[in-house]
């Protein structure tokens, strides 16, 4: 018999802005600690087997990070690293795709960071979700701040 289950982690930094993949580090995680002051792409995530998930994007009181947030998927294969959830740099052909906005209640292109302490909450609806990896794609405009980045899943057993 099958069931609900559910998952939820901190994502982690990309070792390369650009493309997500690149060296990233086992040991670092988007929990607050970590200073960001440029572009950041976040390693991929593997959700073709979820039905729905969101991520969490705060930040703090004195954190004066101003940019736009977006969501990419992809449907690469990669080079058989699905059985181990674990990206690599064969997936390719990102896509920007909308994401639902919580606090408004749409989907849209992307969602506005503000400085200071805020949380921005995004999603992808089971309905809409069809894609193997996501990753979240942060587009610096100025400033700096620690960023919280979680993520959470849910589906089928």
């Amino acid at each position: 018999m099958s069931g609900r289950y559910h998952q939820a982690f901190l994502m982690k930094p990309s070792g390369n802005a650009n493309d997500g993949i690149s060296q990233p580090n086992p040991l670092v995680y988007l929990d607050g600690s970590q200073v960001v002051a440029a572009a950041m792409t976040t390693v991929p995530v593997f959700v073709a087997n979820v039905d729905g998930y969101s991520i969490q994007f705060a930040t703090i009181a004195g954190d004066t990070l101003v940019g736009t947030l977006t969501l990419q998927a992809s449907n690469s294969r990669g080079s058989g690293q699905e059985q181990t959830e674990n990206p690599d740099v064969t997936l390719y052909d990102w896509t920007t795709i909308e994401l639902y906005d919580f606090s408004t209640g749409a989907f849209a292109a992307n969602k506005a960071v503000a400085s200071g302490a805020a949380t921005y909450l995004i999603g992808v609806p089971s309905l809409y979700n069809c894609a193997r990896w996501v990753r979240l794609v942060f587009a610096f405009t100025s400033g700096s701040g620690h960023p919280r980045v979680g993520f959470q899943q849910k589906g089928w057993a």
